[in-house]
């Protein structure tokens, strides 16, 4: 199981949605936990849905500030126990002893050693552990093959925190099915490689129509392990920088691979949109 917790400073953008969105896809989530959403309960609801998450519970933000929400997919047990503009309380399965606890130690991390960062000169940067993760040593003892990581991210002030319950688990595989995307469009060879398997497959129009599928869906498989491999690359590039001390010159490389980012989580969107 993988929980997400995560401060997202308002999500009342289409823009800020849609990283969610890929956030939570790309990390293949059974629950995720925001806070300072800064939305209604009704508008955080449909965000929940275009996630993917069929169930969970909002609490409503109080003017611009605040905001919570929890949800889950259904194939977790989660049932609702109390909910404040504060907090969410829940139990997830049968876990109910665990929660009986109160004496709660920080399980530590993996990532970046701060969760909040404001300021993008040295002089005026800071850096913190604002966020983290606590449990007792019932759910210890639950969970000993946990892990609790720092996230990269290129938007809010705070980092996500993923938690993985069973960090040796195996999450499956996905099945990709074939169909055009509008997003092919704004790649340059997408063209001529619908021109050039048109040209070498025969006159029969249905075999040309196969081939042409069979051959944009090779493509794209290429296409988008590159588009991975450089959204992989950026991340490790921020993981890299926010090691070093936060000169002048290390600020302004962070902002300009967070804006590189941003240019190809948007390609990534733009596809996940279709």
């Amino acid at each position: 199981m993988k929980i997400l917790s995560w401060n997202v400073q308002g999500l009342g953008q289409p823009r800020t949605v849609g990283r969610l969105n890929q956030k939570l896809r790309d990390e293949n989530l059974c629950i995720f936990f925001l806070i300072k959403t800064k939305l209604t309960a009704g508008r955080m609801a449909k965000v929940q849905k275009r996630c993917g998450f069929p169930n969970g519970i909002d609490v409503d933000a109080v003017g611009r500030r605040g905001g919570l929400s929890m949800g889950w997919k259904n194939s977790c047990d989660v049932t609702l126990r109390s909910y404040s503009v504060r907090h969410i309380d829940v139990v997830i399965k049968d876990d109910t002893a665990a929660l009986e606890e109160c004496a709660l130690d920080d399980i530590g991390y993996l990532g970046s050693w701060f969760t909040w960062e404001k300021g993008r000169r040295e002089q005026s940067n800071m850096r913190l552990r604002l966020d983290r993760g606590v449990a007792n040593n019932a759910w210890w003892s639950l969970f000993p093959s946990f892990k609790l990581q720092h996230l990269q991210h290129s938007f809010s002030d705070h980092c996500p925190l993923l938690l993985h319950t069973n960090s040796s688990g195996n999450t499956g595989n996905r099945v990709w099915h074939f169909r055009f995307e509008a997003s092919w469009l704004l790649e340059s060879s997408c063209e001529a490689t619908v021109s050039d398997i048109w040209q070498s497959s025969g006159d029969n129009l249905l075999e040309k129509l196969s081939q042409v599928s069979k051959g944009l869906d090779k493509w794209f498989r290429k296409i988008r392990w590159e588009r991975n491999l450089s959204v992989h690359d950026l991340n490790q590039k921020l993981v890299q920088l926010n090691e070093l001390h936060p000169i002048d010159g290390v600020l302004g490389d962070i902002v300009e691979t967070k804006f590189a980012l941003n240019l190809e989580l948007d390609k990534k969107e733009l596809y996940w949109e279709q």
